[in-house]
């Protein structure tokens, strides 16, 4: 009988162990994902405020796209007015590429009074989702690039 409680006891104490390992695990695997997701929107976010992409002249010519960076030539954080609207004609599908990413993502320029001058790529709830905002300087304004991914 004393066996058979012995028993008992450490099937439930190796039950409650298993659960509340598998409990921790998904808890980790949520915080890695949400840890990855903030580097990559935080690598892309730095490739558009601090380079003019490559080639340096893209804007231009489309096509020939390797890199993608929205600065303007002479200074970081502030984006070039051609290289946006020409960023806006890429597919969404080409913008990922370049990026190297399979997320989806969001991407807006918007004023600190929170006109929008531009935006790509769709915007949903989502709690699996993290944004990175920036400050830039964008036609002429102080404005708000947030880049989001989603998970």
């Amino acid at each position: 009988m004393d066996f058979v409680f012995a028993s008992l006891i450490f099937i439930l104490i190796l039950g409650f162990t298993a659960i509340s390992y598998s409990n921790y695990l998904d808890a980790y695997k949520i915080t890695e994902s949400k840890k990855s997701l903030e580097a990559s929107a935080l690598s892309i976010s730095e490739a558009l405020i601090k380079s003019t992409g490559y080639p340096r002249n893209w804007e231009q010519n489309v096509s020939g796209l390797s890199v993608l960076g929205l600065a303007g030539s002479e200074n970081e954080n502030v984006l070039d007015l051609n290289k946006v609207a020409a960023f806006n004609t890429l597919s969404y599908n080409t913008t990922r590429d370049l990026f190297g990413i399979d997320n989806d993502y969001f991407i807006s320029i918007k004023s600190v009074d929170g006109i929008s001058f531009f935006s790509k790529g769709t915007e949903y709830a989502d709690n699996s989702s993290v944004a990175i905002e920036r400050l830039v300087r964008f036609n002429q304004s102080i404005c708000r690039l947030t880049v989001r991914l989603y998970g």
